[in-house]
């Protein structure tokens, strides 16, 4: 277009990135992106992914290439058109790192992500394009997952339609195998005909209520009450037509002692959300202090970005959050930078992940007074209580019938008592100790069936759980 109209003489597009700018040694920089430079006079050169040209501020090889680029350009501006892309952000920080490319980058095109409705135009395209057929009702279903994605970072937009559909023609493909029989002809339909189970994964397609696996954990009554609640605010914001981000604020604490089930209930949280449209991905990652914080001045944020953009699009579970506020012994602490990095991620990308703060009760709220930023946007508090003697025991029950074991009738009925006895040790945990006392009853019972090969091996007996209960006190009393 540039050509015709008479602004450049031959209008040749020269693509190039680091790979083809940058070179391995002192000195030969200039040279290869001088010969680049050169390539594309009178025309236009395009540099994806631009920001990468200078990976740090002490990259010296990127800064060379930048400084003969922005002398070519001087030097050439009106044979020559350069255009640097790149996602947005990491743009603006090239700009920033030397004066002359912004003087010299002055004009902006701005690329917005697909719509829905522009993302299923596309999909129709390349079915068609390749000679397949999908029903309407499946590549609407597509258009959908993809635009959950639309959430997440570094959306692929047409690039994911793409990738989609090549997945779908593998999958055709298997499932086409898998008919061929001797003497069997397929038909043309079925050859260029794409089905759900082509354009969705197995587990894409497999529904399962996340309320259900929620209602089915033992106890946490009040806990199931509070998940409830949420999610009918979002269902009837949906029929109101409202924006789900707006009704809800996404971040979220969960106040209670190890093992009551805070991870268990964030992963059956984030998959409510994502049914609900709150969440492009139910995925859930859990950290903690150590992956936040680092030991040296400047890298705390780096390393607390670097996991919260892992988390994009779905629900980061802060274990022991509290520990980024209460200063560790010997040195400089660097929690502070880790909360003011998150309290930034969370404002910037509001609606994007959902952030769960968890711990004791006593030191998260501690910790929610420690920064009124945190007291301001984590606003939703969720209480889990202890497991009472019963409800351990029918915990037990259930690891126990997971494991194929049976239970003797003396043994089940000593089993509230047992726990009652149990739940008094210094530093119970619950669940975890639950599972923690089955333990010592699977060794207590591999004990006794060494010296006697006849028994039932898949059988509890009263015996094995006292004596486990015995060393379970012991390992306790002895800090453990």
């Amino acid at each position: 277009m540039l050509k015709e109209f008479g602004y450049l003489r031959s209008g040749q597009l020269v693509e190039a990135d680091r790979g083809r700018l940058v070179a391995e040694y002192l000195g030969q920089t200039a040279i290869k992106t001088t010969k680049v430079l050169q390539d594309a006079l009178g025309g236009v050169l395009f540099i994806d992914e631009a920001y990468a040209l200078k990976n740090d501020p002490n990259d010296s090889f990127g800064q060379e290439c930048i400084d003969t680029l922005l002398k070519f350009m001087e030097d050439h501006r009106e044979d020559l058109v350069v255009i640097a892309a790149g996602y947005k952000e990491q743009i603006d920080a090239l700009l920033e790192t030397n004066p002359g490319f912004k003087s010299r980058f002055a004009q902006f095109l701005t690329f917005d992500d697909y719509t829905d409705e522009e993302l299923l135009v596309i999909l129709q395209r390349m079915t068609t394009a390749q000679g397949f057929t999908v029903l309407d009702a499946d590549l609407k279903a597509a258009v959908e997952l993809l635009g959950r994605e639309r959430i997440g970072t570094n959306f692929g937009n047409a690039r994911a339609v793409r990738n989609l559909l090549e997945r779908a023609i593998r999958r055709q493909a298997n499932r086409l195998q898998a008919l061929q029989e001797p003497g069997v002809q397929l038909t043309k339909q079925q050859l260029m005909e794409l089905t759900s189970s082509d354009l969705f994964s197995d587990e894409q397609r497999r529904k399962t209520d996340p309320m259900e696996e929620l209602d089915a954990l033992v106890g946490l009554e009040p806990v199931k009450q509070a998940v409830r609640e949420y999610r009918d605010v979002l269902n009837v914001a949906k029929l109101r037509a409202q924006d789900l981000r707006e009704v809800l604020q996404p971040n979220f604490v969960m106040l209670g002692n190890p093992g009551t089930g805070k991870t268990t209930v964030a992963r059956i949280m984030g998959r409510i959300f994502k049914e609900l449209d709150y969440l492009p991905s139910d995925h859930l990652v859990e950290t903690s202090r150590e992956d936040l914080v680092a030991g040296y001045v400047g890298q705390t944020a780096i390393k607390t970005r670097a996991v919260l953009e892992k988390a994009l699009g779905g629900t980061l579970f802060i274990d022991e959050a509290y520990s980024l506020t209460s200063r560790q012994a010997g040195g400089q602490d660097f929690g502070s930078e880790a909360i003011e990095t998150l309290l930034k991620f969370m404002e910037d990308n509001r609606g994007r992940l959902v952030i769960i703060a968890a711990g004791y009760d006593r030191e998260m709220r501690d910790f929610l007074n420690a920064n009124p930023g945190l007291r301001s946007r984590f606003t939703n508090i969720i209480g889990f209580p202890d497991y009472t003697a019963e409800e351990c025991a029918v915990i037990f029950l259930r690891m126990l019938q997971a494991q194929k074991f049976r239970i003797a009738d003396d043994a089940q009925a000593r089993l509230s008592k047992i726990f009652g006895d149990l739940k008094a040790a210094a530093n119970w945990s619950n669940g975890r100790d639950v599972r923690t006392l089955l333990e010592f009853v699977s060794r207590a019972q591999a004990r006794r069936l060494s010296s006697d090969s006849s028994a039932d091996q898949y059988m509890i007996t009263l015996d094995d759980i006292e004596q486990a209960r015995r060393e379970f006190l012991q390992n306790k009393a002895a800090g453990a």
